[in-house]
């Protein structure tokens, strides 16, 4: 839906990455985890249990508390959910001037803006907002396993769509050849 809708917009898609994402977000204070160190912790007496402050990837609900801190702070620099998609978010950053909008999904980001300069002023702000490493990697390249081609030309944008990638890794794990030959029944 966002890369239509960018297409239609004739703009190209920005990303962004939360680095760390899975161990910046603070556990509500009904939440406890408690684990027991790594086996063999020189620094830590035997029988020792440590309580979690911070979520860690691996935890069930890390990708939860990570979603609720990037809307939080998506919605401090004035972006809003979209009624009938909690992961798309949409805001106008400055009157007058085209929306932004963005797609989550756990810590990698999608964005765009028929104006540039909402798109300079999306990025200043999210960067100042967050207490997290944020990596603004330009023109989408690639997203979700799917590699993107992209240009403009006469005045249109043009995003070209491939899983070459995946498929290759794909047909590596299970051992499939390039190009095996196939005898037809018929």
């Amino acid at each position: 839906m966002i890369i239509a809708e960018s297409t239609k917009q004739k703009t190209i898609p920005k990303t962004l990455d939360f680095q760390q994402a899975f161990c910046q977000s603070i556990l509500p204070q009904l939440e406890k985890y408690v684990l027991t160190p790594p086996h063999g912790c020189p620094i830590m007496p035997p029988n020792t249990y440590l309580l979690l402050k911070k979520t860690l990837y691996g935890l069930k609900r890390s990708p939860r508390h990570r979603f609720l801190k990037a809307t939080e702070i998506l919605e401090s620099v004035g972006l809003k959910p979209i009624t009938n998609s909690r992961c798309i978010f949409q805001g106008h950053l400055i009157p007058g001037q085209p929306p932004l909008t963005l797609g989550l999904y756990v810590d990698d980001c999608i964005y765009f803006s028929e104006s540039r300069e909402v798109e300079e002023l999306f990025e200043t702000r999210v960067q100042k907002e967050s207490n997290n490493k944020i990596t603004f990697m330009g023109r989408i390249t690639h997203f979700l396993g799917i590699k993107f081609d992209t240009m403009y030309c006469n005045n249109n944008a043009y995003l070209f769509m491939s899983q070459t990638a995946f498929i290759e890794s794909l047909a590596g794990m299970f051992n499939i050849q390039e190009n095996p030959s196939v005898t037809s029944p018929h």
